[in-house]
């Protein structure tokens, strides 16, 4: 199970590595644009007395305004915090999750992280030799994870008030729906624990197709956001000289 998390970890951080670099470019290139280059242009036009075109006093107008709009992103980054620490983490785990996979992005990972955590996780059990039950029962002496604890409690709850295993699995709207197929072939095949294990490692290569696609479509927009970011920057800067040398003509 370590061996398989960190695996998973590797994964990922091997997915994202190339969408966070370009992030860091466009920082890095934002604060060079900031504190030294557009400065230096400033003090040179109000030094020759050149009137600003519109288009660049709109430009520098946004350029001012970029603290404005980084102090209210992080005020909105501090207000989740503090609804997370005073509000959210107060709510029972099966809430919170289900709060989560309403967002509209998480809504299209979550049901797939959680769903492969369970199916690996309950499919290794059942693998080495434990029966439902006392798989659950080991779901349920994990305090680390508190939504599978109390989950696991519920699940052998309604086992034992008789409902089938499949069916449970099929009312969590946290689970991908196709879990409870997968549940019935095994039980109907012996094969459960197998099963689980591979639909799992599904999954995560399912996430890891999604996550790629996602930021293959990033990737072009964060090009097209440098190269606009590099072209607006020397066309507000220069269209001031165009206007200097065509009064001087």
């Amino acid at each position: 199970m370590m061996r398989k998390r960190e695996e998973i970890k590797r994964r990922l951080l091997k997915t994202i590595r190339y969408p966070l670099f370009l992030m860091i470019i466009v920082i890095i290139i934002g604060v060079v644009f900031l504190q030294f280059l557009f400065p230096q242009f400033e003090s040179l036009y109000q030094s020759l007395n050149i009137d600003f075109p519109l288009f660049t006093r709109l430009f520098i107008a946004f350029i001012h305004a970029l603290p404005f709009i980084g102090l209210l992103a992080l005020s909105f980054i501090l207000l989740l915090f503090v609804y997370y620490f005073t509000t959210f983490r107060n709510y029972q785990p099966t809430k919170q999750v289900l709060m989560l996979q309403r967002m509209p992005l998480l809504r299209l990972f979550f049901p797939l992280l959680i769903t492969h955590y369970f199916s690996i996780q309950l499919g290794t059990l059942l693998k080495g030799g434990l029966s439902i039950h006392e798989a659950l029962n080991v779901f349920e002496k994990n305090d680390y994870l508190r939504f599978f604890q109390q989950e696991a409690i519920a699940m052998k709850t309604e086992l034992l008030s008789g409902e089938g295993f499949e069916r449970i699995v099929k009312a969590k709207k946290y689970f991908v729906p196709e879990l409870s197929h997968i549940v019935a072939h095994g039980h109907a095949n012996g094969t459960i624990g197998p099963e689980l294990i591979d639909y799992g490692d599904m999954l995560m290569e399912l996430f890891e197709e999604k996550v790629t696609r996602y930021f293959q479509i990033a990737q072009p927009v964060l090009f097209l956001i440098i190269g606009s970011t590099v072209f607006l920057m020397f066309v507000s800067m220069l269209l001031p000289m165009f206007e200097l040398m065509s009064s001087i003509k």
